[in-house]
């Protein structure tokens, strides 16, 4: 991944790596950060296997921001690399009063399959790890071998997560672990917290399916669970 290119419509789309050998995420973050710069936009990842290391620092987990849509070319076409202990998506930068908003992800497979921390079990290992979260849309993923939690972010209110599969995340999790989930979502912020989770699929994962754990403070409401399959 060398460079990227700024398209009509604000769409930035990233050169294609379909061998995954180059440290990606720098591409990546470039990317995101221009549609940001500009007040929001789309970036998109072309069919390619990608890594999410950097060429000098290592791990790094790619951070998403406000107003950016990050969409792939579909399942098995478009699939990122988390490796060492480092979420794939993460941004903890945000507060109740000025939450994330307006991100969407969509259309790519995150593999963690290359996820460790020398044996020992973090729940940090995710796939997307994002807090404080408003108007977010998480859709048409597989999010499998995370060593931790697949999907696992806190506080979203008015955000929906769709068509997501979870498979065999958790897989360096104890049953007694935190995390170590197909999909797990932090509450207790917002008096209402309405995720939406609808046409998911958790499946061989750690501890649990789908989780909502009060994370102390409020009792939040408005979750839902709908037509949803799971099995561990």
């Amino acid at each position: 991944v060398a460079t990227v290119r700024a398209e009509p419509s604000r769409v930035w789309r990233v050169a294609p790596d379909p061998p995954g050998v180059t440290a990606a995420r720098a591409a990546l973050q470039t990317a995101i950060d221009a549609a940001s710069a500009a007040g929001g936009g789309t970036v998109y990842i072309p069919e390619g296997t990608y890594k999410v290391v950097t060429a000098v620092a290592g791990t790094v987990s790619i951070v998403p921001k406000s107003k950016v849509r990050i969409l792939g070319a579909g399942v098995g076409r478009t699939i990122l690399m988390a490796y060492g202990n480092a979420q794939c998506f993460h941004n903890n930068t945000a507060s109740s009063g000025s939450p994330i908003i307006d991100v969407e992800i969509g259309h790519l497979e995150i593999d963690g399959t290359n996820q460790s921390n020398g044996g020992v079990y973090v729940s940090s290992m995710k796939g997307i790890q994002i807090n404080y979260c408003k108007r977010h849309y998480y859709h048409d993923l597989y999010v499998h071998h995370c060593g931790a939690t697949g999907v696992g972010s806190d506080y979203l209110y008015d955000s929906t997560y769709e068509r997501i599969i979870a498979d065999y995340n958790g897989r360096l999790a104890s049953t007694s672990d935190a995390g170590g989930s197909g999909i797990g979502i932090g509450t207790g912020v917002y008096t209402v917290e309405n995720l939406v989770v609808r046409d998911c699929v958790t499946r061989n994962n750690g501890v649990h399916g789908v989780f909502w754990e009060n994370q102390g403070g409020v009792e939040s409401t408005g979750m839902s669970l709908v037509n949803h399959y799971t099995a561990n």
